[in-house]
């Protein structure tokens, strides 16, 4: 039987009358002991689904007020018809606030759901990558298994919740735990066809050769054929230039940049004995162009092309409530739109465009000038040593075999460098003009002025739905190559 004050209770949950329920509730002191607020739950899971901090906090004090302990421990540990507590309820909506009023009241936090769940199971079903971080705080496994075997980690790939995955992965989680089937996280993602996670396992990895109990790679797993693509690790165009991220782990190397430097020094050395043998104003000129160049590449090798060093840690954000995918879980950082971490340099990077092998560096906001300096200089050298070649055979009289052999080496630097040089010079400036980056570019990121300026404390998700188009003209090379450096200064001032 529901007497009259239970009623009137659920009538006002349902009209969402939350504070004439609390008046009521300290007037008249009705029991929430045994109310069926609907579907078998109580009205603390009706609070936690609200999301109602002072509604749950009155129920703490009302219950503390009101009842035995043994009473308000059996009230908050109880199930909902689709055998839920309250506790994995709050945890899957990522509320610390209410997980911890719920702790306090005397909820098990190792009991499971109906199909065996353990709150930190929730929490990376709803993508709260900070609730799974406090559950590790609290003494639960990061590789804790639910009754089927899966961890956190298979849960947030078959919800594709790539930032949970990301989060994970930095906490220390095992990714080629196995579940119950044998299958990897890498096995579910595969399956269901989340590309995000599974780009994100591999880049990380995920070991791509496992089988699970009937034998299955996660290769066979998938109708995607983006995914198959990523599982074969096939290195494409974009890939070979350092344009978008290998599928596999992958460390800075500097034999790139030692290949660059002996074939520009080597060939632009052929031109200078050439020249030497010319003398005159063409010397001079020659020398100006490839000192600018070995500058301008030294300077976009070794200057900070703006590493975000702005710190913080993962309590530090929840209490600050910055919005987790303003942080990289990586290197723990706070990072503005626009920035990325480079997989490469291991660290996040301001206004990032890519990372160039020949200089064995990021390109970002710090030294995009540089690096585009280093392009047009090495275009435009590339150019001069045509013509100086073209200038000196004609003007020779007779030439020897070892004149056509000093010649033949830059000759074919020249054309094998030119064409791809001058395409990405072309495509670099093309960027400048527009105001985007190569990776914005590349990945069809669209860009929101408004939000990269706000400061870390601010809730930057909240403006992203004021978008302000960026219109093709000069001044935006000038704000990509300066103005760019001063703006995200506070990012990267420790750096």
């Amino acid at each position: 039987m529901i007497d009259d004050s239970q009623q009137i209770m659920k009538e006002m949950i349902q009209s969402n009358s939350i504070e004439q329920l609390m008046e009521f509730m300290s007037k008249n002191k009705p029991s929430i002991l045994n109310l069926d607020c609907g579907k078998k739950q109580t009205i603390l899971h009706i609070a936690v689904q609200k999301n109602d901090y002072p509604f749950l906090k009155f129920l703490e004090q009302y219950s503390q007020d009101n009842y035995k302990e043994n009473e308000i421990r059996k009230l908050v540990n109880t199930y909902n018809i689709e055998i839920f507590t309250a506790l994995h309820i709050a945890s899957y909506n990522g509320n610390v606030q209410a997980v911890r009023i719920l702790i306090n009241m005397g909820a098990d936090i190792a009991l499971k759901s109906g199909s065996g769940l353990l709150p930190i199971h929730a929490a990376a079903q709803g993508d709260q990558p900070y609730m799974v971080w406090y559950w590790i705080q609290q003494g639960i496994s990061i590789n804790a298994k639910d009754d089927a075997g899966n961890t956190c980690l298979h849960w947030a790939a078959y919800q594709n919740c790539e930032l949970t995955v990301s989060y994970l992965i930095s906490f220390g989680c095992n990714m080629d735990q196995k579940n119950n089937e044998e299958q990897t996280a890498l096995h579910i993602g595969a399956s269901y066809g989340q590309s995000k996670v599974v780009k994100k396992l591999l880049i990380k990895g995920a070991q791509r050769n496992i089988e699970d109990v009937d034998g299955q790679l996660p290769i066979n797993l998938t109708e995607s054929i983006q995914i198959k693509k990523m599982l074969e690790d096939k290195i494409d165009l974009a890939l070979l230039y350092n344009l978008k991220q290998p599928y596999h782990p992958i460390q800075r190397n500097r034999k790139s940049v030692f290949v660059y430097y002996f074939v520009i020094l080597t060939s632009q050395g052929c031109i200078g004995y050439i020249l030497w043998e010319l003398q005159g104003i063409l010397l001079e000129i020659f020398f100006g162009f490839l000192t600018i160049l070995l500058m301008a590449s030294v300077l976009a090798q070794c200057c900070n092309p703006g590493f975000i060093s702005l710190q913080i840690t993962v309590e530090e954000a929840m209490n600050q409530q910055i919005d987790p995918i303003n942080i990289c879980p990586d290197c723990w950082v706070i990072k503005p739109l626009r920035s990325k971490h480079c997989e490469f340099c291991k660290k996040c990077v301001v206004v990032y465009d890519h990372h160039c092998p020949w200089i064995n560096n990021c390109v970002g906001a710090k030294n995009l000038i540089y690096f585009y300096s280093y392009l047009f200089t090495l275009i435009l050298i590339q150019i001069y040593s045509a013509g100086i070649i073209v200038y000196y055979f004609f003007k020779s009289d007779s030439l020897s075999l070892y004149n056509y052999l000093l010649m033949l080496y830059p000759i074919l630097n020249i054309l094998i460098f030119i064409t791809p040089i001058l395409l990405l010079c072309i495509y670099q400036t093309k960027n400048l003009y527009y105001g985007i980056t190569t990776y914005e570019r590349i990945t069809g990121s669209k860009i929101n002025l408004k939000s990269s300026l706000l400061d870390p404390q601010e809730n930057i998700q909240d403006s992203q739905s004021e978008e302000s188009r960026i219109e093709p003209s000069i001044q935006n090379c000038f704000n990509q190559c300066f103005r760019n450096q001063n703006k995200f200064k506070k990012y990267t001032k420790q750096s």
